[in-house]
């Protein structure tokens, strides 16, 4: 299980980077996008753009960073220290971007006068990790650098040892599609995060997904036309990690055919049966379902993310072969919004459903979803 920990990672300025990467046209867009959140504009959909935006800056920095060779590695102890400065002093000045995760080469000056000035009004000047933190910002700010924050790595270890700077940075792959995200609805927005996240697989890039603000309506949805969308597409595995920097398993893709004709009829002789995600999050649930997959007590701990995502896919995979057992069922699953039970679930729907694709089909799961006031259902898993 990860361990919570930020790596800070200098990268080169403009000049060098700007024939072979977008990520300054990234920065800069996501610096709109930041003004028109603080104007209220659009705020669902802006959102989303600007998470989009980030994941992508984040991950061309953590394909550079091993190869760029500054970097500095910070622990629980500065989380912390950030959040006690959000809470005290988001409004202190816009420039500051308390929380941020990239600082454009014009935008480390100002951020590190702010972030140092408020640290000593807190009294978190002194902690370990906030004069690293300062001592590494100040190098870049003289030397015109840019810098982007990552919380837990995915792969710290293998961005430590990657290597040095050297003339195979600049020939480095790296795909900046994100750019075209943003005119179009939430679906096609995460669809097209989950297509960055392949292509970037298919090229030798890491591929990840965070789905850890994603509406839970979305995760099935998109997931189910990747999952069976083979088409010529090898099966992929894409890392999943959530916003506190952990990781959990991979979630594969473009395993699974849809059924033939013949198997969809032998579907309707399964017994039916309506079943609610989580406990005690919807009681008028209760009356209509005939139990819940996971009770929300053994869910919703305080812990890792990616641990409950494990926990969600651990006894998702015991239910699933029990139910396989009695002979199948028909599953209409009442979602609520909790990614890391959602992602486990399906994870292991699809992992049952791939290891045996000869039996197929014993379980249909068609999701659920409460929407404008009542609940409409997506497109059935099988």
């Amino acid at each position: 299980m990860s361990k919570t920990s930020v790596l800070l990672v200098r990268l080169p300025g403009e000049a060098t980077l700007a024939e072979n990467s977008e990520l300054f046209g990234l920065m800069k867009e996501a610096t709109g996008v930041e003004v028109k959140l603080a104007k209220g504009a659009n705020l669902e959909q802006e959102r989303t753009r600007y998470w989009l935006l980030c994941e992508r800056i984040e991950s061309i920095a953590q394909n550079l960073a091993g190869l760029q060779g500054q970097l500095e590695e910070l622990g629980e102890e500065y989380l912390r220290a950030l959040a006690l400065m959000v809470e005290a002093f988001a409004s202190y000045s816009p420039s500051l971007r308390l929380g941020a995760t990239y600082y454009a080469a014009d935008q480390v000056q100002e951020h590190v006068r702010g972030f140092a000035e408020v640290a000593q009004k807190l009294g978190l000047a002194g902690l370990p990790d906030v004069k690293k933190r300062i001592r590494f910002l100040r190098k870049v700010a003289s030397e015109g650098g840019v810098v982007v924050e990552l919380q837990n790595p995915y792969r710290l270890g293998a961005v430590k040892e990657s290597g040095k700077w050297g003339e195979k940075f600049v020939k480095l792959p790296v795909s900046d599609q994100i750019t075209s995200v943003g005119n179009g609805s939430l679906v096609d927005q995460t669809r097209e995060l989950v297509a960055l996240a392949v292509e970037s697989k298919k090229k030798g890039l890491s591929g990840h997904l965070n789905f850890s603000n994603t509406r839970n309506d979305l995760i099935p949805q998109v997931l189910r036309e990747f999952v069976y969308g083979a088409n010529g597409n090898d099966p992929v595995q894409i890392e999943i990690v959530y916003s506190d920097g952990s990781e959990a398993r991979p979630f594969p893709l473009f395993c699974l055919r849809p059924l033939a004709e013949e198997a969809k009829a032998r579907i309707v002789t399964l017994p039916e049966v309506k079943v609610g995600l989580l406990s005690a999050r919807h009681p008028e649930l209760d009356s209509l379902v005939a139990f819940y997959w996971f009770r929300n007590q053994e869910i919703s701990e305080t812990r890792a993310m990616a641990q409950t995502d494990e926990i969600a896919y651990e006894k998702s995979v015991q239910l699933l072969r029990r139910l396989k057992k009695e002979g199948g069922y028909r599953i209409s699953l009442y979602q609520t919004g909790f990614p890391p039970a959602v992602v486990g679930f399906y994870r292991a729907l699809v992992d049952e459903l791939a290891a045996d694709p000869d039996s197929r089909p014993w379980i249909e799961v068609t999701p659920c979803f409460f929407l404008g006031g009542e609940y409409v259902q997506g497109a059935p898993w099988c």
